[in-house]
């Protein structure tokens, strides 16, 4: 073939590598492939379609996006309002950015599934939707899960296009019936995706503002990122070693704690001692919040997933004690793509470095309402009695 038939003039450099070439590389962006194309576009034509059917308004459903209580992980990520001239552009900008689809995608099952009947054939599109972010956003996956992935990315095109007879399958969304097989052959595909770096843009671009050089931008810039790296670098303790920071400490009587018997008898301190309590903790990353949820390592793979509310955080002789409310639960909701679960009377202690790998996925926070009953992040003005459980969780 002619060079003006293919584009491709010569081979790439890259492939002078030893173990890499141009046409056997796979990787995906699912930041770029689901974040910012399939999920929206998806999410709009389902919407479209339900407002059709009259199950809900426009303005209902942004009235609930901006009341929405979204808990401190993604309040500033909260999701735009969504405007009929986007609806009647699926294909075009979502007025999204990746982070506020992401939070989208986590929460509108329990923004507005309360107003979609059970069977509907079009939540039923984005059930499956969500069903497959969640395995391809895991940080593991077993070689199960790939087939299982692979029947998910089937039936939901295949309802998709029997559905939205007039759409057809983008290039972006092809890319998902490969998942399966990159996975197999790469790994999970969130540590390809470009989330986190595209997050050193906002940093780049206050620079770049703020330092006035209009001759060699591309020299500053780099220059400025590897000082500011040094300084936390200096800031930091020697690897290995456990990175904690403390926010809103204070000191007070153990006598004056909920379960204080219980801190007493795992501290083995007097009822009389004095310790020191935290309203948040930061540990390798991981944000601890008195009030929040956490997510404990299931005793057996065949059992439900395990719950605690953090009641309180007390920190003794450098260890970081976590007191929780544990939670039953009862089942998998999957119309709201949530976990059903009763909040339990008995207290617990865990300590905060053992549960970082298991709580560092959990999305949602506690809400309250007027019947004293808990509604795990529900849309605002929802009655407590439409739900056969206390709290619905999301992960």
């Amino acid at each position: 073939m002619q060079p003006s038939e293919t584009g491709i003039w010569h081979s790439s450099i890259l492939n002078e590598l030893a173990y890499f070439h141009v046409s056997d590389n796979y990787a995906v962006d699912i930041m770029h492939d689901i974040y910012e194309v399939v999920a929206p576009k998806e999410i709009k034509l389902v919407i479209g379609a339900l407002i059709n059917q009259k199950l809900f308004t426009l303005e209902e459903l942004n009235r609930r996006i901006l009341s929405y209580s979204y808990g401190y992980k993604y309040e500033e990520n909260r999701p735009s309002p969504i405007f009929a001239s986007s609806l009647n552009n699926p294909g075009g900008a979502s007025g999204q950015t990746a982070a506020q689809s992401v939070c989208l995608v986590k929460y509108l099952p329990l923004i507005i599934g309360d107003k979609v009947p059970q069977g509907c054939d079009c939540w039923e599109i984005l059930l499956l939707l969500f069903d497959i972010f969640k395995i391809i956003s895991a940080t593991w996956i077993s070689s199960e899960g790939t087939i299982y992935l692979r029947n998910l990315v089937e039936e939901h095109y295949r309802l998709y296009l029997s559905k939205f007879s007039d759409q057809h399958l983008t290039p972006k969304q092809h890319f998902m019936t490969q998942y399966h097989r990159i996975i197999r052959q790469l790994g999970p595909l969130n540590q390809y995706s470009c989330m986190r770096f595209e997050g050193k843009h906002k940093s780049m671009k206050n620079y770049a503002r703020l330092c006035n050089n209009f001759q060699n931008i591309a020299k500053t810039l780099p220059k400025k990122h590897q000082t500011n790296q040094s300084y936390k670098c200096l800031l930091k303790e020697p690897v290995g070693k456990l990175q904690c920071d403390l926010f809103d400490q204070s000191v007070v009587h153990i006598a004056s704690l909920e379960a204080a018997e219980i801190l007493v008898q795992e501290l083995n301190i007097s009822l009389l001692s004095d310790v020191t309590i935290t309203g948040r903790v930061v540990i390798k990353g991981c944000d601890f919040r008195v009030r929040s949820i956490i997510m404990l390592p299931p005793e057996d793979v065949d059992n439900d997933a395990l719950f605690s509310q953090i009641i309180s955080i007390v920190v003794e002789k450098k260890e970081v004690y976590v007191l929780v409310k544990d939670m039953e639960t009862l089942y998998y909701e999957r119309h709201y793509q949530a976990f059903a679960v009763n909040i339990c009377s008995y207290h617990s202690i865990v300590f905060a470095n053992t549960v970082i790998f298991w709580t560092s996925n959990l999305y949602m926070h506690l809400s309250h309402t007027k019947s004293r009953k808990h509604v795990f992040s529900f849309p605002a003005g929802v009655a407590a009695s439409k739900v056969d459980c206390m709290a619905f969780i999301s992960i």
